[in-house]
């Protein structure tokens, strides 16, 4: 199954009237949905409430983009750092839209400092919403160009006259019957296996996989199951048949021998981690077969093949067979026996949450660290830095104040005011 051309698209925007800010009464608002697996969400609004007294709101649709067109100012934020409705709505509504600074995904549909606006941190956003609310005509400069984008670039019409032209280049292609009910199931499975009210149907489904024609794929979801499923006997008797008549699927999918290698994590059998580890990375040797080194080894592969995690996957690690590095490195979490492995996962956790937009987690790694080298000054900035992500606006001011204090202590304030450029961070 292969496809020439790729091209994504964002949701299309919306045909809205031209309304001058002049007729806008609203300096600023924020619609979305609150609860309690939007943490990340629950702090932005606090920020907004708290600094600027602008209260989030969840409203219909039609009323939504209503109350967008009496709006100057749209601050956004992204809970998978991903291109969402929110920005194409505000801008077809022509608010200035505020939003972070996600990468390419924006860049290709609006020009950042022209027709929107970005931020890394919430006192970047802070200083904004402050300059916005008393330069007016320089927010409707930006809203109005990013209004005039989406009437001229992406509205439905657009959108379908790019698909159309995209299909004329490409060659028909249709997936087999048994490759589309292999796909349907892998996919309602990996979605199952994210929700514990739904595992109770993991058993007439493991019998579904068990029928299906034989595939790499079915094969890794089979055993990732039986794993979560906590069936030893079925894991061992699977993983041992592997290993004795389907060598040549081990060698040609990487999925299924990482599947294999979470398995005999789970046995706690060095022979048989041994074995699965040599066919997954022949060129090297696990120094220990420890649950604990083993889980980082792997985490360190999943890494070089840019798996770091799952956007949109519940975390249950505690059961999981792993698929990802951020999986691996919270089982690992689990097997520490020693103050140096404890030291060791710090630094390899903070790393890998570094490169995911779930700033939860990565707070709490540079907390950790921060807490366990209260002397160093970079731990300290590093951990303000993630107190600003999460939109913990004076906790982070706080602790560049200690940070600075210590870099001045170190005799190293030069490096920690170019620190403060890297991080895109004012001179305090």
């Amino acid at each position: 199954w292969q496809v020439p051309c790729v091209e994504s698209f964002p949701v299309p925007g919306y045909k809205k009237p031209w309304r001058p800010y002049a007729e806008r009464p609203n300096f600023a608002t924020f619609v979305g949905v609150l609860d309690k697996n939007r943490r990340q969400r629950n702090r932005f609004v606090d920020f907004l409430l708290k600094y600027h007294a602008i209260e989030a709101q969840r409203l219909p649709f039609a009323q939504m983009l209503q109350l967008y067109l009496q709006t100057r100012v749209l601050p956004n934020e992204s809970i998978g750092h991903e291109f969402n409705f929110r920005i194409m709505e505000g801008a077809s509504c022509g608010c200035c839209v505020v939003t972070e600074d996600i990468g390419d995904d924006l860049y290709v549909n609006f020009i950042p400092g022209r027709e929107v606006l970005t931020y890394h941190h919430a006192q970047e956003l802070d200083e904004l919403l402050k300059i916005l609310k008393t330069r007016t005509v320089l927010a409707e400069k930006i809203g109005q160009a990013a209004w005039k984008r989406v009437q001229q670039k992406h509205l439905p019409e657009h959108r379908v006259a790019r698909i159309l032209d995209l299909s004329s280049k490409i060659a028909p292609h249709a997936l087999s019957q048994t490759t589309n009910e292999r796909l349907v199931l892998l996919a309602t499975l990996q979605a199952i296996r994210s929700t514990p009210d739904l595992r109770k149907i993991d058993a007439s489904l493991l019998k579904l996989l068990q029928v299906i024609p034989s595939h790499p794929d079915v094969l890794a979801m089979r055993l990732r199951l039986l794993v979560e499923a906590h069936d030893t006997l079925s894991v061992q008797q699977m993983l041992q048949e592997l290993l004795t008549t389907s060598i040549d699927a081990l060698v040609h999918s990487f999925d299924l021998t990482v599947a294999c290698v979470g398995a005999a994590i789970f046995l706690g059998t060095p022979d048989l981690l041994a074995t699965c580890w040599q066919i997954l990375a022949p060129n090297t040797d696990l120094t220990t077969y420890t649950r604990f080194h083993a889980y980082l080894a792997l985490a360190d592969l999943l890494l070089a093949r840019k798996r770091v995690w799952q956007p949109g996957f519940t975390l249950h690690y505690h059961t999981y067979c792993p698929d990802t590095a951020l999986e691996c490195m919270l089982l690992a979490k689990t097997c520490i026996t020693t103050n140096a492995e404890a030291q060791l996962l710090r630094q390899k956790m903070a790393d890998v949450t570094a490169q995911i937009p779930n700033y939860d987690l990565h707070l709490g790694a540079m907390a950790d660290i921060s807490l366990h080298d209260q002397a160093n000054w970079q731990a300290s900035l590093a951990y303000a830095l993630s107190c600003l992500k999460a939109f913990r606006l004076s906790d982070g001011i706080a602790e560049l104040k200690i940070a600075q204090a210590l870099a001045v202590n170190a005799n190293a304030s030069d490096a920690f005011l170019a620190k403060l450029q890297d991080f895109y961070l004012p001179k305090i």
